[in-house]
């Protein structure tokens, strides 16, 4: 890693734009002496998804003499690009509360591999709160605007195409976001016991389609002894609309590491065939569940391995029916977690039960990499 400071002396003007790239405030900044202190980053990573993709970062504490921290971030690869930059007040107005100000963009290109035939962009910039009501809990708000834009890709699915939020191939999206956090995990290189709820709230407007969207996530470890340990995964999200349908946008997708292993990413929920090619893709679904059980042991003094089995069950969709323990897919596996001198390692090896697709199988998983 890199580090590096800087001294700004005289006057330091931050021009803020909220439109295509990232967001910052607009601040008149005199006589600033303070000097700052940053460090750049840069990392390589591989997943089943994306493939081989490399990640660029600065990192800049007490940006022109302000107590703001700056964080910007540049990821490439061979089916999608993205640039974020995030800009934090750690104590706004001198109280518990902090304030983010974030912009991000993307871009997305067909990746069949993953049921995503079709390619989009577009960009996302948020203003939110958040402060701990104690040393386990933290409350936050949101307030965000999202685009999406489907005009450069020359195929899309026939659900995207007939879609009553889609407006001149694009998505405008304004929301607004309550998040909760409970946590207790304790553990030194890995949590292998307390437990961890996540919350969120969100209301919006999809091109003048509203929404309401309820996501709820929970994993509990059971310490059997020193280095053994079970834990329990579940998660929901609940959408609903009103007058209209569900925007496919606010769809949750399940599949893949971190939530169905042994089924391809993003790949359980609605498939829509593509208008001119006919090949099915992925766009989740409007109800999704998740659950997941786990035995794991650390291994080794330095306790940076995990060998674990695991057993997944979950499913996304427009049809609440289709939540039922006996519509879910389930699969079974083996696995490992390495924190490895070149950045965290997760792989593991999945059989599908039952599938009702065969189609969305994908056995071995794999994620590497890691700033440095």
């Amino acid at each position: 890693m890199l580090h590096y400071k800087a001294t700004l002396k005289s006057i330091a003007l931050i021009l803020s734009f909220s439109s295509s790239a990232i967001a910052e405030n607009a601040n008149f900044l005199p006589n600033i002496e303070t000097a700052s202190e940053g460090a750049f980053k840069a990392g390589l990573f591989y997943d089943n998804v994306e493939k081989t993709n490399v990640t660029l970062g600065l990192e800049q504490k007490n940006i022109f003499g302000t107590d703001d921290h700056a964080f910007m971030n540049f990821r490439y690869g061979e089916h999608s690009s993205a640039f974020e930059t995030r800009f934090t007040d750690p104590d706004i107005f001198e109280t518990i509360w902090s304030r983010t100000l974030s912009f991000s963009s993307r871009q997305l290109s067909p990746n069949t591999a993953t049921l995503r035939g079709f390619a989009f962009g577009g960009f996302n910039t948020e203003l939110s709160f958040s402060r701990p009501i104690n040393s386990k809990k933290r409350l936050g708000f949101i307030f965000g605007f999202d685009l999406l834009d489907f005009q450069e890709s020359q195929d899309l699915p026939t659900a995207v195409l007939n879609s009553a939020a889609l407006q001149n191939n694009k998505l405008k999206t304004s929301y607004l976001a309550i998040q909760t956090k409970y946590s207790s995990l304790i553990g030194t290189t890995f949590p292998t016991s307390g437990s961890e709820i996540n919350g969120s709230f969100e209301i919006g407007d999809v091109n003048s389609i509203s929404y309401t969207l309820l996501q709820v996530s929970a994993q509990k470890f059971y310490p059997l002894s020193e280095k053994v340990f079970i834990t329990s995964k579940i998660a929901t999200s609940i959408g609903t609309a009103h007058g209209s349908e569900f925007p496919f946008s606010k769809n949750t997708p399940l599949g893949g590491a971190g939530t169905v292993r042994g089924f391809k990413h993003n790949s359980l929920g609605l498939l829509s065939p593509l208008d001119i090619s006919g090949e099915p893709a992925a766009l989740g679904g409007q109800f999704a569940l998740a659950a997941s059980l786990e035995a794991g042991t650390l291994l080794g003094a330095s306790e940076k391995l995990i060998a674990f089995i695991f057993f997944d069950a979950g499913n996304a969709s427009n049809n609440r029916q289709d939540m039922r323990i006996k519509a879910l897919e389930h699969s079974r596996g083996i696995g490992i977690r390495w924190k490895s001198p070149l950045g965290p390692i997760d792989a593991s090896y999945a059989k599908a039960i039952n599938p009702s697709n065969p189609n969305l199988i994908e056995e071995f998983q794999i994620s590497l990499g890691s700033f440095f």
